[in-house]
């Protein structure tokens, strides 16, 4: 299947109190996804996806004629593990199918993540990502080395602790016997996703055997640490992103004051 190549990504701090997402976004992400997933009510989209009272990370991804790619959306959290406390970024990602998506540190929407590493570089920080099918665990496949799980490879105990602890703190519900297969916000629509198994390969066989009933809205877990070295690795891959001069709605230190973005509402 030909896929179209994604033209511009923005994103957009949420943060409660400063900056939330416009509704005419909000909207348009909204129909988006109700074209690939069972959602009762946009309020229930607002509720489960855009979290806009937790801080964190809304990424979009546009094709041609601004044609919503994909997004995602990561929320910082923290887990409490006895005397060590580990800072999670939490991301759902929805992916057009139609589209060829390219990951980096942008278009996984880890650049606030990154920002915090960096400012806190002593502390334990990972990204987790639910990978609700196999396009989505595609995708973050590429970001890093270090992911969790994958194929022949026993996921450390250290590893399923931490999942365990948020587990308890978020409400999430393990759905069989893998360990990181856990309940989603959102059941896929069969005949929109389905075609995603059309192409078969070895990381879409090890996710089907993994979470085989992606389709009844169970999402397998994707554990990937922030390590300033992966970040460096990472970091060289994001100066090579095809996409890197599109419009940066984070206004870094070097970056001169712009005024406010029309999708930010004040």
């Amino acid at each position: 299947m030909n896929r179209h190549d994604v033209k511009a990504i923005h994103s957009y701090v949420v943060d409660e109190e400063k900056k939330r997402i416009s509704l005419k976004l909000i909207n348009k992400l909204y129909r988006f996804l109700s074209k690939y997933y069972h959602l009762a009510s946009q309020e229930e989209f607002i509720r489960f996806i855009i979290q806009p009272d937790l801080y964190g990370e809304l990424t979009v991804l546009y094709g041609e004629n601004k044609e919503i790619a994909g997004f995602s959306r990561n929320c910082r959290q923290s887990v409490d593990l006895g005397k060590k406390q580990v800072t999670c970024y939490i991301a759902y990602l929805y992916l057009n199918p139609e589209y060829q998506i390219h990951a980096s540190i942008k278009s996984a929407g880890l650049t606030q993540a990154i920002k915090y590493k960096l400012a806190n570089p002593h502390e334990e920080l990972v990204y987790i990502a639910f990978a609700n099918n196999p396009l989505t665990y595609e995708f973050i496949y590429q970001l890093s080395d270090l992911i969790y799980p994958k194929p022949l490879q026993r996921v450390p105990e250290q590893i399923l602790t931490v999942l365990n602890a948020l587990k308890k703190q978020t409400g999430w519900i393990s759905t069989n016997n893998h360990p990181m297969v856990v309940n989603s916000p959102l059941v896929p629509l069969r005949s929109q996703l389905s075609r995603i198994n059309e192409e078969s390969s070895e990381l879409k066989e090890f996710y089907m055997s993994a979470n085989p009933d992606y389709l009844q809205g169970n999402s397998l877990l994707i554990y990937m640490p922030l390590h300033l070295a992966n970040i460096g690795y990472g970091l060289n891959h994001y100066d090579s992103d095809p996409y890197h001069n599109q419009k940066q709605h984070h206004q870094g230190p070097s970056h001169r004051k712009r005024s406010p973005d029309p999708d930010l509402r004040n």
